[in-house]
């Protein structure tokens, strides 16, 4: 049979259980069982199917149409055109979050910003898409989970990612450093709503990932408190919001005197760096500007939320950490037994 018989094959018995990615989902499959890439799919190729892999093609199908995500079947997924491996103790890396690693790569440019602060590392795909396109920047990833730091750190690596450190904590509360840019997709599903949720979503991603407390709010109000003494006076927090969640989210962070340019609540994904436009008095001027409205002069804290396509997303207060157990370390953190407030 042809390939392009396979694939309209695949593509039909996907779209029989109303699968939307079945288009882009039938080719990772067809690339995945034979081993072939996009110059093969455009070459149409006479092929014969063996018969494991007519086995293997049949049992991966049943897998997607059961609502299991192709990242998930093969255990990896692209970000920011590089490979991650992909497990369940780590989000599923999605096209939203490539706006995060846009933006941040468009101050580090204007700005010449050299250090990051990545808050829930995950996968680490944020920190590869900021390292691996950007010369001279330093990026320090934490994570509540061990086991997505250990995650981050070989996909860093098989990535030939180099200048990170990676520590296991919650938030930044071992952290006395400041950094020019804090950046963090965080838990922002409000609990009574991921069962609502995509079962992609609800049945793969980890929970601690998702769940964003009885509000979806959690997480940014640990953010907002922890962050300020993290961010330097002239930098920028960049978080990932849920779609219904800009207003809540700037009152947390305007009330810890972070100021949030007017139009950030129009950035939504998918958005190229050339959409990125920043007009005067909508970015802070490095040192300069002072907040209104406030009784004395205080140093600005930038806010960029980027609101996030997927629905919603939240975090339970994790176990009491006890001990930070470090990955990397390097000389300019100064770390101590990790406590919540």
């Amino acid at each position: 049979m042809l390939l392009s018989d396979l694939y309209s094959d695949t593509k039909k018995k996907l779209d029989n259980f109303n699968i939307e990615s079945s288009e882009i989902d039938s080719k990772v499959i067809i690339k995945n069982i034979l081993g072939l890439d996009d110059k093969d799919l455009i070459m149409n190729t006479e092929l014969s199917l063996s018969k494991n892999a007519s086995e293997k093609l049949s049992q991966v199908i049943a897998e997607r149409t059961s609502g299991k995500p192709i990242s998930r079947i093969f255990g990896n997924k692209e970000f920011f055109s590089m490979n991650f491996d992909i497990n369940k103790f780590v989000l599923d890396p999605r096209p939203d979050t490539e706006v995060l690693v846009e933006i941040a790569l468009n101050l580090i440019k204007k700005y010449h910003f050299k250090t990051i602060l990545d808050l829930g590392i995950g996968s680490g795909c944020i920190t590869a898409g900021i390292l691996k396109n950007s010369e001279g920047t330093y990026v320090l990833g934490i994570d509540i989970s061990e086991k997505a730091v250990r995650t981050a750190k070989n996909n860093l690596i098989k990535n030939d990612i180099t200048n990170f450190d990676l520590i296991v904590g919650d938030w930044g509360q071992s952290l006395n450093k400041k950094f020019d840019i804090i950046v963090s997709n965080p838990p922002y599903i409000i609990t009574k709503n991921i069962q609502d949720l995509p079962k992609e979503v609800k049945f793969h991603d980890p929970l601690l990932s998702l769940d964003g407390g009885f509000d979806g709010l959690q997480s940014y109000r640990s953010i907002a408190y922890q962050s300020f003494d993290l961010l330097a006076d002239d930098g920028f927090l960049l978080l990932e919001i849920g779609y219904s969640q800009y207003k809540n989210v700037e009152k947390i962070f305007t009330g810890y005197l972070y100021w949030v340019p007017e139009e950030t609540h129009q950035l939504k994904s998918p958005l190229s760096s050339a959409d990125l436009k920043f007009s005067s008095g909508s970015i802070v001027k490095r040192g300069t500007e002072i907040l209104p409205n406030i009784f004395a002069p205080a140093p600005i804290k930038t806010l960029f939320p980027i609101l996030g396509c997927l629905s919603p997303r939240t975090f339970p207060v994790p176990p009491r950490v006890t001990e930070c157990k470090i990955e990397t370390l390097s000389p300019i953190l100064a770390v101590s037994p990790i406590t919540r407030l």
